[in-house]
């Protein structure tokens, strides 16, 4: 039974992220006062995908989330962020630095991680 409510939970997760990355999406597509059309033919996909994607019907890839960005001239993490993902170039640097993995671990652990990360947000921003 528990594990039924936490699939729910996550599929509705999902949902209410497809949901907010297609506003973000469709907002970024509007201030750029691009048509559905216009950004499939410069992305090479359908207007109507693009349409399910900002409606909140479909998810699209990581490969697909860089195309909008660079398609809207915004940093990536913009949109990554609204669908609740990690940027790929970010994804790629912790599998590539074992280090940067092993450290993250460790601060996973602590109890006064949050304490931690507002420090190092506040070193890097």
């Amino acid at each position: 039974m528990t594990t039924k409510i936490n699939w729910e939970l996550k599929e509705q997760e999902q949902e209410m992220s497809r949901i907010k990355g297609g506003k973000v999406l469709r907002q970024l597509r509007n201030t750029s006062n691009f048509t559905l059309k216009e950004v499939g033919a410069m992305l090479g996909i359908s207007f109507q995908f693009i349409a399910q994607v900002e409606q909140g019907f479909r998810s699209p890839s990581n490969q697909m989330l860089e195309s909008f960005a660079v398609c809207y001239e915004v940093y990536d993490d913009t949109i990554f962020q609204a669908y609740g993902r990690v940027p790929l170039r970010v994804s790629n640097l912790l599998e590539e630095n074992i280090d940067l993995q092993m450290a993250i671990s460790k601060l996973a652990l602590r109890e006064d991680k949050d304490y931690i990360i507002k420090q190092l947000v506040s070193m890097v921003m």
